[in-house]
């Protein structure tokens, strides 16, 4: 399932010299703060200007983020107890065993994988709401 996201910034009056270059922008970061935050499989994203607001419209933003893997190289095969200790409690892992041993060029080295499931979409936006009121600059700014 897929929702809309409607993002509506009203203001003091916008010169039309401004009005183009500031839909774009706030456009630009709307995507790109999407995709650093794996919200992924937007279908569109609209933008609409007046002289006293902005508006981007997002269609089809995902329930939820994918879940991802997390790779992380620990401590040489064979290091102390308490170097291992320590990269358990980093990676959050039970035990050594949960962990696989690869050889790299350097030597054999613990690996632990680490699934993060995705977080609600809904508990990600208020973030872009104020990075994005935060972030869009102006030529002249406006208080």
């Amino acid at each position: 399932m897929s929702g809309e996201l409607l993002l509506e910034l009203l203001s003091e009056e916008i010169p039309a010299r401004m009005q183009r270059r500031a839909i774009a922008d706030l456009k630009t970061h709307l995507d790109e703060w999407l995709q650093a935050h794996r919200i992924r499989g937007v279908d569109a994203i609209h933008g609409y200007v007046t002289p006293r607001r902005l508006t981007v419209i997002a269609y089809g933003i995902p329930e939820r983020q994918p879940p991802r893997k997390e790779e992380r190289r620990g401590p040489r095969v064979g290091s102390p107890r308490q170097a291992i200790d320590g990269f358990l409690r980093s990676a959050d892992i039970a035990s050594i065993e949960q962990c696989e041993v690869r050889a790299t060029d350097r030597g054999e080295f613990y690996f632990a994988v680490i699934e993060r499931p995705g977080r609600a979409a809904a508990d990600t936006l208020p973030d872009l709401i104020y990075s994005t009121i935060s972030d869009v600059g102006w030529p002249k700014s406006m208080r």
